[in-house]
């Protein structure tokens, strides 16, 4: 029942433009992509996506991701011996639709790219070498916001130039990332785009990089080179949001996982490109993105990376309970889930600045166009409301966090990301949007009955809303989903009832076991210090019971080992014996698989379980 994955709604090749330049994946093979074009390939001695590069020159004037100066206002230095400016191709789409939703979209308009200047990326002054610009690296930089590079070489030593899909600042005191563009399809190698020319900064001062997208007449028929820096600037973006609020921040190392081999199918590993969709890997600190070009591509989809980077910087920053699994806008979810995939939508329309996320869903060809699915972040019509689905909560963080006031509440950014770094990271409740919006209120008091008028409208108790949502009057089955949390003590026993009616239709549109009410909870204080004996016992013989025992949403070592245990046997009792501080804590109750009962998988009866907490 747990869920490492957080999803979301995911031979060298030269180019000629202003200088002959080329993509590669750092250290090796490369191989065919969708569409008719050939995966960025590899250069063979360059650093792999772990090795971080030198300290830029510019290190200690970043104090975000460049985005400064604004893109065409900046001018190379003229001091520096070798410069030049490092841009790409983003394919945009076209105009945004009007309504939250149309049975039509348009997506991408691959027919009219636009430049745009690759922000905050490593340039390096590579000595020449055999031929290839893989030698000594001379001297480091970081891009301005222009994409404007400075590199300090000797005027008469023969170099090229190459810009890694990678964001980077060394830092200890103060800000930090390091945050690279990789192939995961080839060892995690990071893309290069290195310049062929091998001559003096006296005799050519001046080397402009540009990464072109490879789209020709109806399809791809070169490398994409695009595609990795078009991502690198995404998360620039997000990046810079954050450090406007919390300009220490570090964010340490995170990767972006992208192949033209990054398919639709989910039945494999990362390693072979068979990703699915969009999502985060805690366990790797890496996003993987779709790249194939005959399904489905998310490099220029940048609310999809953002929505996936934000996964990133709540697990690096804050705290992430949620239990993953596939999930939709229409489905009645695990509060958890709900605010785990509402909060990371929002994070990208507040850091993008747009209120409609957009992601294309088919690439263009000759005979069909491009196709998106998308909608309003802030208008929830058509779709179900409430405190366990993301939608209202998306709509809601959005809301809150928009600078326009629109709706009587317009805090920016900035409160909303501490309040999601502080209060909310510390508290002792599981993640929802009950211990957000408490957090939320209580550090702007000024606002809160205009943020209780907004949860009030997605039918969630704003004026009283407490951490374990203990007046909350709204639910689809207020006797049998509410309380979200039942109270146990060691005085007497608690029945509760694992549901997988929200796994069936009408109510869901995916079969995951992260449903509403699928998996019960219950708030434990432990009065004292001591040990402690947790008991599940399943009301019916086929009750296959699951118990885990969390603290501030993390597991922890009982005698038994994990603080999670789970029947293979129906009708058997479980228990978990754990040393316990004094304090507060949520046990977790649930049916672990309802297939094995006709009636139970049909919806119509519950799983019920008696829990008693005892002192040992």
């Amino acid at each position: 029942m747990s869920a490492e994955r957080f999803d979301s709604l995911s031979t060298r090749m030269m180019l000629m433009l202003m200088a002959v330049v080329g993509l590669s994946a750092c250290g090796g093979g490369g191989g065919g992509g969708g569409g008719g074009s050939d995966a960025p390939a590899p250069a063979p001695s360059t650093p792999s996506s772990s090795t971080a590069p030198a300290v830029p020159n510019n290190n200690a004037a970043l104090t975000s991701c460049p985005t400064l100066p604004a893109a065409g206002t900046g001018t190379p230095s003229a001091a520096a011996a070798l410069k030049g400016r490092i841009s790409f191709d983003r394919i945009p789409f076209f105009p945004a639709p009007s309504t939250p939703f149309a049975s039509f979209a348009p997506g991408l308009d691959y027919a009219n790219p636009v430049v745009e200047p690759a922000r905050g990326v490593v340039v390096e002054a590579v000595a020449a070498s055999s031929g290839s610009c893989e030698g000594t690296v001379l001297d480091t930089t970081v891009t301005d916001g222009d994409g404007w590079y400075a590199l300090n070489v000797d005027p008469d030593r023969s170099v090229c130039v190459r810009a890694r899909a990678q964001l980077y600042r060394a830092g200890s005191s103060a800000a930090g990332w390091n945050i690279s563009v990789v192939d995961n399809t080839d060892n995690n190698r990071l893309y290069v785009m290195a310049d062929s020319r091998f001559a003096s900064a006296r005799s050519q001062p001046r080397r402009d990089l540009h990464a072109a997208s490879g789209w020709s007449g109806g399809s791809y028929t070169s490398a994409r080179v695009a595609a990795p820096f078009a991502i690198a600037d995404t998360a620039c973006k997000a990046i810079d949001a954050i450090l406007g609020v919390q300009p220490t921040a570090q964010f340490g190392e995170m990767s972006f996982g992208w192949s033209t081999r990054n398919t639709e199918n989910a039945s494999g590993s990362p390693t072979n490109g068979d990703i699915g969709g969009a999502f985060f890997s805690a366990a790797a600190s890496a996003v993987y993105l779709r790249g194939d070009a005959t399904t489905n591509t998310d490099e220029f989809d940048e609310m999809v990376i953002a929505h996936e980077f934000g996964h990133f910087a709540t697990y690096r920053f804050s705290r992430s309970d949620s239990i993953g699994g596939d999930h939709s806008l229409l489905d009645y979810l695990d509060p958890r889930l709900a605010f785990d995939e509402g909060w990371a939508s929002a994070f990208a329309g507040l850091v993008l600045q747009s209120r409609i996320y957009r992601d294309s869903d088919e690439v263009a060809t000759s005979g069909s166009p491009s196709r998106e699915f998308y909608f309003f972040l802030d208008d929830m019509s058509f779709l179900p409301r409430g405190w366990f689905t993301e939608g209202s909560v998306q709509s809601l963080i959005y809301s809150m966090g928009e600078t326009v006031n629109s709706d009587g509440v317009a805090l920016g950014f900035g409160p909303i990301w501490l309040a999601m770094i502080g209060a909310y990271k510390n508290g002792t409740s599981l993640q929802s949007i009950f211990s957000y919006a408490s957090a939320l209120k209580a550090a702007n008091p000024a606002d809160a009955g205009a943020i209780a008028n907004l949860l009030n409208n997605q039918q969630i108790s704003g004026d009283t809303i407490a951490e374990f949502a203990q007046t909350e009057t709204h639910a689809p089955d207020t006797t049998r989903d509410l309380p979200l949390y039942r109270a146990i003590d060691t005085s007497a026993t608690q029945r509760v009832c694992s549901r997988n009616q929200y796994a069936l239709a009408p109510y869901a549109a995916t079969d995951s076991p992260n449903k509403l009410s699928m998996i019960r909870l219950l708030r434990f204080d432990a009065p004292a210090a001591g040990n402690y004996r947790i008991t599940a016992t399943p009301d019916r013989s086929t009750g296959l019971a699951g118990l885990k025992v969390l603290s501030r949403g993390r597991q922890f070592t009982c005698d038994s080992g994990s603080s999670n245990i789970e029947s293979l046997i129906a009708g058997n009792a479980v228990s978990l014996r754990c040393p316990l501080q004094n304090g507060s804590y949520v046990l977790a109750v649930y049916q672990t698989d309802f297939s094995n009962d006709a009636n139970a998988a049909q919806g119509n009866y519950d799983q019920c379980f008696v829990v008693k907490a005892e002192v040992q």
